[in-house]
């Protein structure tokens, strides 16, 4: 799955005013990640089933 999406343009997306969340889940930074909420916005936003984020 290819998408242009920068973090700015996802944390929007997502509700949010920058790239904060985005950036700081990507990387795990002080253990913070995607939540499921974050994760079924971002299989609509993407057009995906949510659980293609699960496979390896």
């Amino acid at each position: 799955m290819l998408h242009n999406f920068t973090q700015m343009d996802l944390g929007i997306a997502l509700g949010h005013t920058g790239i904060g969340t985005v950036s700081v889940a990507e990387v795990y930074y002080n253990k913070k990640h995607f939540n499921l909420e974050h994760l079924y916005k971002m299989s609509k936003i993407f057009n995906c089933e949510i659980n293609e984020f699960f496979k390896s």
